[in-house]
Formats: C-alpha cells, structure tokens, sequence
C-alpha cells in the first residue's frame, strides 16, 4: 500500500487484528499522521467510519537483530506440520516441543505421552525445543506453498528460535519464533 510521506512506525498488535477485521469490504480508506514524536498516532478514516490508534513510542526497531544466525534448513508439508501441532496442542495445552531428528521431525505434547513425526528434507539436525503451538500455528498460516523451510542453530539446543520461510520461494516473508521452557 503506498502512503504519501509514510514514515515507520510501530501499532499494537491488537489494534492491526481489529483494524484488519474492520477494513474488510471498505474500498476507499485515508491515513494520516497525528501529534509529533512520543504522542504520535494515526488515524484510518472511510466514508463510515474513523479510528485512531496510538503508535507504540521511539525509534523503529533493527528487526535484522532478532532474526537468528542459522546453520540447518530442513523442509516439510507444510500442513502435515500444521495439523501435527493442532493435534498434539489438543492433548498438550498451550505448549508443545520439536524434536528435529535426521530425517524426521516430530511433534510432542510436553509429557511426551503423544507424538506425531513428520518427514523432512534437507540437513540432519539433532534438536529438541518447546514451542507455544498458537504461535507455531499462525506462523504456518502465512506460508503460501506446499512447503515449509524451518532454519534451525542446533548449537543451541534450548535457545534455538526457528526462522519459518516459504520452501523454494524467494518472497521476503520470514517468521521468527522464539523458544519457550517448557
């Protein structure tokens, strides 16, 4: 979307989902920046309606620094992950571990009672890290193709945050998630 004189900012999380579920069907919508430097915010205005939002203060982040130095790609369908996390989530409660294995990856509830692996293509990697499985989930979301490339450090077996990318597709988007002890 092009905005004339656009400059970064930061918006809460939750406002974008409101804004997003709102901005659904309107064709003709106008931006504008209010206030100056730590009283900023920006209003979205239509021909129904018109909602501000306070952007979250000071310089916008480096994101290039949280996004993980990796050594090992592995790949898979994207939706037999999707569904293993949803599974094991269902028996697991909000958290679930990865164990990346060569070859396979399987996914467990934090009990490792259940588990559901998963083929993979690529580097052998030996790693096991938990997760919180809605953000594994929606992460997985975006990912427009058939597969899935997760970028792993296994190096660092309980801080080891995984780089989601669209498998075979040069498009930008990246995802990072960070590990959770479980």
């Amino acid at each position: 979307m092009a905005v004339a004189d656009m400059q970064p900012m930061i918006l809460p999380v939750c406002f974008a989902e409101a804004l997003r579920a709102v901005l659904k069907g309107e064709e003709e919508v106008e931006f504008a920046i209010l206030g100056e430097d730590e009283v900023r915010r920006l209003r979205f205005s239509t021909p129904t309606f018109r909602l501000d939002c306070p952007l979250i203060g000071g310089a916008y982040p480096n994101y290039k620094a949280v996004i993980p130095e990796t050594t090992a790609i592995v790949t898979m369908d994207t939706r037999a992950l999707a569904s293993a996390i949803d599974r094991m989530a269902i028996v697991s409660g909000p958290y679930v571990r990865l164990n990346f294995q060569p070859g396979t990856l399987t996914v467990t509830t934090v009990d490792e009672e259940s588990s559901e692996t998963i083929e993979t293509q690529g580097d052998e990697v030996q790693l096991q890290v938990g997760f919180q499985a809605k953000l594994l989930t929606d992460s997985l979301v975006s990912i427009t193709g058939e597969k899935v490339s997760i970028s792993v450090n296994p190096e660092k077996e309980n801080d080891s945050k995984l780089l989601f990318t669209n498998a075979g597709v040069n498009d930008g988007w990246k995802a990072v998630l960070m590990p959770a002890r479980v």
